[in-house]
């Protein structure tokens, strides 16, 4: 406990250090040596506190009131006992300080895992400032695991497939700023699908951490990861029942429903539709299943929607609907698309270049960086 108290007292001093020079951001050397520091010392407070966690909220239940008591009822046996002559003053006023200090000291213990649960979180915020550049912006405050902000950080990603499936990664790293519209772009084998599936959880790295707001993606639980991050495809699955009964899986409020498909731009066409919300999934085309896809994703509440390939044969009007629909979520969500084709690029703040497995080129597009209401 003493040691971890250390470590983080070292980091808080080290992180006001950074907030006043700015090597970090300039310099990539440094910025990847502090790093690996801070999500190594990071790493190590989130176990201990795991490991001790079942103790954290001790001080504010028995154990605390049982020390209360025992010192109460010690304090009130030895005056008794002075009083009766079984105990001389002298010997009470040597042994009662010892006891005292025994339980309070317990109790001290015990706030320690409040500290290094404040810690983790500070920690956490140290992390994520170690990999930021100049072109990102700070944002400090609480952050709960079911509600995100968005940012992504891939850290000396390795991937190696034994059974042969999926295109191996060597050391990847870059860095998605919250709300940006990301374009991960490769030709068939490039090592793109990997990312993906990594991302999503499909598959688990050989090597290398990928961080969601500091926050490696295996801290979080099954339920916190899905609510946070969802993700759709050119061609997504859809169990052949009605439009609503489809959206209604994933909520049931009308109200919800009716939003995320206005904001997928594909409401208007439903209720064009003669059956509107009642029209079987198979009935619609390719450009309005991916929409229809894109809203299921939306409905989620999810703050990261990774897209896997735009639809592909598809009329060129339909293709720059589907485009002027992620333009006008730009801002709003951290979109990531996975795609070989690059008529996206110009909705895009980056685009992250994959060949062979490795990041060939990281090319970013000045865009308007206003303020948009969710």
């Amino acid at each position: 406990t003493k040691k971890n108290k250390e470590s983080v007292d070292i980091s808080f001093a080290e992180f006001s250090r950074l907030i006043d020079s700015k090597d970090f951001a300039q310099d990539d050397k440094i910025r990847k040596k502090l790093q690996k520091q801070f999500i190594g010392a990071c790493t190590n407070n989130v176990a201990t506190f795991r490991g001790r966690q079942v103790w954290s909220s001790a001080i504010n239940n028995w154990f605390y009131v049982f020390c209360k008591v025992l010192i109460t009822i010690f304090t009130i046996v030895m005056v008794v006992l002075v009083s009766k002559g079984n105990l001389s003053l002298e010997m009470y006023l040597i042994i009662a300080p010892y006891i005292t200090t025994v339980f309070d000291s317990s109790n001290e213990v015990l706030t320690v895992f409040t500290d290094l649960k404040n810690a983790v979180v500070n920690m956490n915020r140290i992390k994520v400032i170690s990999n930021f550049t100049e072109r990102d912006v700070v944002r400090f405050g609480n952050n709960k695991r079911d509600d995100v902000l968005g940012s992504i950080d891939f850290i000396d990603l390795y991937y190696k497939d034994k059974t042969g499936g999926e295109t191996p990664l060597k050391d990847v790293n870059f860095h998605i700023q919250q709300n940006e519209t990301t374009l991960i772009c490769g030709d068939r084998g490039s090592g793109k699908r990997t990312i993906f599936e990594l991302l999503i959880r499909e598959i688990s790295q050989t090597k290398g951490d990928i961080y969601i707001d500091g926050l490696n993606i295996n801290e979080y639980s099954k339920n916190a990861y899905y609510k946070n991050v969802s993700y759709t495809s050119s061609k997504p699955h859809f169990y052949g029942y009605s439009i609503i009964k489809e959206l209604k899986f994933v909520n049931s409020k009308k109200a919800k429903i009716e939003e995320a498909c206005k904001m997928a731009g594909i409401y208007d066409a439903i209720r064009e539709k003669k059956r509107g919300f009642e029209t079987p999934v198979t009935e619609l085309s390719v450009k309005e299943k991916f929409l229809l896809g894109l809203a299921r994703s939306l409905l989620t509440g999810a703050h990261i929607i990774a897209i896997y390939e735009l639809p592909a044969n598809i009329k060129e009007d339909e293709y720059n609907e589907i485009l002027q629909v992620l333009e006008r979520l730009h801002g709003l969500r951290t979109i990531v698309i996975f795609s070989a084709i690059y008529d996206s690029v110009s909705l895009c703040d980056k685009v992250v270049n994959v060949k062979n497995g490795e990041i060939e080129s990281i090319q970013f597009n000045e865009r308007d960086k206003g303020e948009k209401d969710v």
